[in-house]
């Protein structure tokens, strides 16, 4: 056998599984299964972001209740102060934040199927209006002598 006639042999072999209509439709039939298979995958992946975010959202609402617990627990022991520039700041931060990410959780909740989230009313407690004690009438001095017994 001539190398030529075994090299040629060797091409017509390989000409016949390429063109061969089977080999055709088994590569159409891999490339659906691989995009079906990677957009299955992108849509998990969607899908675990969209979880995650519903947890910071859980998280982000109960820790702001647990402070509000805990501020209105604090401000019922001690007199509150004067000052309210930082509950001030603290509401303009709180608002400023709840507003942007309130959208991100409900579109995210919307794309898991969830329904909408109850809103979690978020208000700085107030300083108590200051009670007015009643005085009791000033005791009267009284002179004490001692006597001696004899």
């Amino acid at each position: 056998m001539n190398i030529f006639q075994v090299i040629g042999d060797q091409a017509r072999k390989l000409v016949d599984l390429l063109f061969n209509p089977d080999t055709g439709n088994t590569y159409k039939s891999a490339a659906l299964l691989t995009w079906e298979i990677l957009k299955e995958s992108a849509r998990l992946v969607w899908l675990l972001f969209c979880v995650v975010l519903i947890v910071v959202d859980w998280l982000w609402r109960y820790s702001f209740q647990a402070g509000q617990t805990t501020r209105n627990w604090y401000n019922a022991i001690e007199d509150p102060k004067a000052d309210n520039f930082l509950p001030a700041a603290g509401r303009v931060l709180t608002d400023f934040s709840r507003n942007g990410a309130s959208s991100l959780f409900s579109q995210a909740r919307e794309q898991l199927g969830l329904p909408a989230a109850e809103s979690v009313a978020l208000e700085l407690p107030t300083a108590p209006e200051p009670t007015k004690v009643a005085t009791a009438p000033a005791p009267t001095a009284q002179k004490l002598t001692l006597e001696k017994e004899t």
